[in-house]
């Protein structure tokens, strides 16, 4: 776990790109306090840049940028079979100079099997850049679930790519500017999908994408090398049993490659049923694992301490408590802002970087968490009323009149911020009534906050639409219309995972230095849910991931596991009026000065929007240290991107 960067630019420029690539690794010295490395070819063109977080092969030998002939590397991540990979690859012939580094079997995977052979044999979590001198190219790789992020930029001839978007800033090559055509998606989803950033002349790899970037042409090339409707159900599959068992062997397999590490490994417990079950595993494995729990004693109703200290216990583990409150809440906000670069509307970000900061504390590197399970097995209540109503949908006749009228009734009766009115607005447009399980603002929230502002966003709306109905096109083309579950889920891979919930793990972790794994995110347990036959996923439709349910309650217990699901949330709605009041009082200032988003909307949203606020917050914060960078007071550690 790393931070890589690298700059492909003219040979005859008089740009110091050794100098300023070290600046760009300065700057994410935290995603790698063990080791910096600048290499450049000998034309001078190509610039590979790597900060080291020691987690496997911690010997100098698997230092990068690693070289081999005519190849070169930079790598951040974790490849959890590189022994397997390894040991195939010394059977073709390949040599190695390290001990057990997964960066050289990557290089030699390459140059062996090539780039598509290599990313259809490796599990793991990955960016990487590799430079081809026989083809004159260089690939920028990024994992299938995209649990590892790296941003690019091409401007003026120059191609660079960062593991953080603070790397590309601060190579000054321009000024930061905000792209508002994507504000509206923001205030749906909480955050921006790939490849689209806030920032201007900044893209985000896509999941399970590469580029190819040629030299003798300077162009750019996008490849997707790896698609889950690509895989077809199962029809060996037929019973809940044979979910379970399939399930609970890719769970634990996928376990055993993400334990390993030569350094020690603890896990975020959160007391609900996806870390304890993991932990259940691990203790068989493992003792006195480390678990760390944020803990929120004034405010019972989101506290889930008593359970982690009862499962810690249980398999006898040492439980260390992050207590969380409204003070060192808002005291680390703009921290944790400035870490997640982009802004992410995820209240449960700053006890993450609490848990982060606890971890390093008692020197554990490496943290596993149970992100990915309640996406992939439908585990939240809300999305199985969604997927219940949409079969309904799909029998009513003429179900698009009467939820025009229904829409119409919900205008006049219904709290603003309730999610029925987008219910009914898609389904009196024909529209999947499942947009993703991020969505925050409805479409009336968001036509209040953004009528009259001056900013580019005509048609947004439309454009939101037309990127669903997208998706929904590429998805008929592999799978059923009756096929919901899939539809969930495949959703949820394209935005809510890989921009909300492996963001704020990731990026919360590296702020202290932490590697985040996330078992239940196995590209192989993926491929395994989009196997199952729909009429499987759907058979218990009131209980939500039945089949991951039904393997932990052997070791958790059944009235545990099915108890109703309280959730990691964050009682912000609470601390609004007292804690917040005065980031409140600032948000009506900036939408003044900005004109960013429209007062009464932003009244509406206080009023009837509950936590929701925390959103707008949570952007102006962002903009206020990355596009106006006036927050250096609060920020010590802020390098400030306006030297130009």
């Amino acid at each position: 776990m790393c931070g890589i960067a690298g700059i492909i630019g003219s040979s005859k420029s008089n740009i110091n790109f050794v100098k300023t690539l070290s600046d760009m690794l300065s700057i994410m010295s935290h995603r790698g306090p063990d080791g910096m490395g600048v290499w450049q070819n000998n034309f001078g063109n190509v610039h590979f840049g790597h900060r080291r977080l020691s987690i496997i092969d911690l010997n100098v030998n698997a230092n990068q940028p690693m070289l081999k002939n005519d190849y070169s590397i930079v790598f951040n991540g974790e490849i959890y079979n590189h022994r397997e990979l390894r040991n195939e690859l010394m059977s073709l012939g390949a040599e190695f100079l390290t001990d057990h580094s997964d960066t050289e079997v990557l290089l030699n995977g390459y140059i062996h099997w090539g780039i598509d052979k290599l990313l259809s044999k490796i599990n793991g979590i990955f960016s990487f850049a590799i430079f081809d001198i026989s083809r004159n190219h260089v690939i920028l790789c990024r994992d299938r679930i995209g649990i590892k992020n790296v941003y690019y930029s091409f401007y003026q001839g120059n191609f660079l790519f960062s593991s953080e978007i603070k790397g590309i800033l601060r190579a000054n090559y321009f000024k930061p500017e905000f792209d508002s055509s994507h504000l509206n998606e923001y205030l749906l989803n909480r955050s921006i999908a790939a490849p689209n950033t806030f920032f201007r002349n900044i893209k985000k790899l896509a999941p399970a994408t590469y580029i190819t970037f040629d030299l003798d042409t300077s162009k750019f090339t996008h490849t997707q090398y790896w698609n889950p409707l690509e895989i077809k159900e199962d029809s060996s599959i037929q019973s809940h049993t044979d979910i379970e068992q399939r399930l609970f062997e890719l769970v634990s397999s996928s376990l055993d490659y993400q334990l390993e590490a030569d350094v020690p490994v603890g896990i975020f417990l959160s007391g609900g049923v996806d870390s304890s079950y993991l932990l259940s595993l691990i203790s068989k494995k493992h003792n006195d694992v480390q678990c760390f729990n944020a803990s929120f004693y004034s405010n019972e109703n989101y506290d889930e301490s008593s359970d982690a200290t009862m499962i810690a216990d249980k398999f006898s583990s040492n439980l260390i408590d992050v207590p969380v409150n409204a003070t060192n809440y808002r005291n680390l906000l703009t921290s944790v802002i400035y870490y997640q670069e982009e802004p992410i509307a995820a209240p449960v970000c700053v006890p993450i970087y609490m848990l982060s900061q606890a971890a390093r504390k008692n020197d554990i590197p490496v943290i596993l968490a149970g992100e990915g399970s309640d996406e992939l097995f439908i585990g939240y209540e809300s999305w199985l009323k969604i997927r219940k109503a949409q079969k309904w949908v799909r029998r009513i006749p003429f179900i698009r009149l009467l939820a025009r009228f229904a829409k119409f009734l919900a205008s006049k009766m219904l709290n603003l911020s309730s999610p029925f009115h987008d219910i009914l607005d898609r389904a009196s447009k024909g529209m999947p009534l499942f947009w993703g399980g991020a969505m925050d603002m409805n479409y009336l929230m968001r036509r209040q906050l953004l009528e009259g502002v001056n900013l580019d966003i005509r048609d947004s709306d439309q454009k939101l639409c037309d990127s669903i109905l997208s998706m929904r096109e590429l998805f008929l083309a592999k799978r059923g219309s009756n096929d919901d579950s899939a539809w969930m889920t495949y959703l949820d891979l394209q935005h809510r995972l890989p921009e909300l919930m492996l963001p704020r793990l990731d990026k919360m972790g590296m702020a202290h230095s932490i590697e985040g794994r996330v078992p239940f995110l196995d590209h192989r347990i993926v491929e395994f849910v989009f196997s199952v036959p729909e009429s499987l996923m759907n058979e218990k439709s009131n209980i939500g991931k039945p089949g991951l349910k039904a393997i932990a309650a052997e070791a958790l217990g059944h009235d545990f596991v099915y108890r109703r699901k309280k959730g990691f949330q964050v009682p912000v709605n609470d601390w609004k009026d007292e804690f917040f009041s005065h980031w409140m009082d600032c948000l009506y200032l900036f939408s003044k000065r900005t004109g960013i988003f429209n007062l009464k909307g932003i009244d509406n949203v206080v009023k009837y929007g509950g936590r929701r606020y925390f959103t707008l917050i949570n952007f102006m914060i962002w903009y206020l240290i990355y596009i106006e960078n006036v927050l250096i007071d609060k920020l010590p550690e802020l390098k400030r991107w306006d030297q130009y």
